[in-house]
């Protein structure tokens, strides 16, 4: 039938005539060490990266052990897309600790090659892309730019939320316009009154 032509054309079904059954691919199936794994990015991951994503996790019960791995040694380079909406991410668990001296440090958080990840952040892969390295001195630039880019970032300082809510709450900057405009009305109006009486 139609269908089943459709279905055997798909690189992904198998379609057994004889046995007249169906049986699915999966495209990770041939990862079955941290050393494949490697070897898959290498080979598909040079112009797109390889994403990461559920399919991928789930092809093997190691999968996060191996990629947290190539990551800690440095054997792949990975981007991380803004995928802070999708659902079943964890938050890090250093957010917000105290840093020494007793002060919370907002900025602290696991950094996505760090051999120690908290957790949330070991298992945090989904959305990542991975891509095979290039040269030495190419990939050495790169992480010294990275690093000077957090350390900016880092050094941002921000308000108080508090102040920031305050800033940003249209009630209370329209209030605020309300009481400016009519402070400068009443001063306007002292100025006349206090000319009218000069004269």
């Amino acid at each position: 039938s139609e269908f089943v032509k459709l279905l055997s054309s798909n690189e992904r079904v198998a379609y057994n005539p004889g046995a007249r059954t169906l049986a699915f691919h999966n495209p990770y199936q041939t990862i079955t060490s941290c050393s494949a794994l490697l070897a898959k990015v290498q080979h598909e991951g040079a112009l797109t990266g390889l994403k990461v994503d559920s399919e991928l996790l789930c092809a093997h019960a190691d999968m996060t052990e191996w990629i947290n791995s190539l990551l800690a040694t440095r054997q792949v380079r990975a981007l991380r897309c803004n995928n802070n909406h999708l659902r079943g991410k964890r938050k890090c668990a250093a957010i917000g600790a105290t840093a020494l001296g007793g002060t919370t440090n907002s900025a602290a958080v696991c950094d996505i090659y760090a051999t120690r990840k908290c957790a949330n952040c070991r298992q945090n892969l989904c959305g990542l892309l991975l891509y095979p390295l290039g040269e030495e001195i190419y990939e050495q630039a790169r992480m010294d730019l990275d690093a000077e880019v957090k350390g900016l970032w880092d050094s941002i300082v921000l308000p108080p939320l508090e102040d920031i809510i305050k800033q940003c709450d249209p009630s209370r900057s329209l209030s605020r316009q309300n009481a400016l405009a009519a402070a400068q009305e009443k001063t306007q109006l002292k100025r006349r009154a206090d000319a009218k009486r000069v004269s």
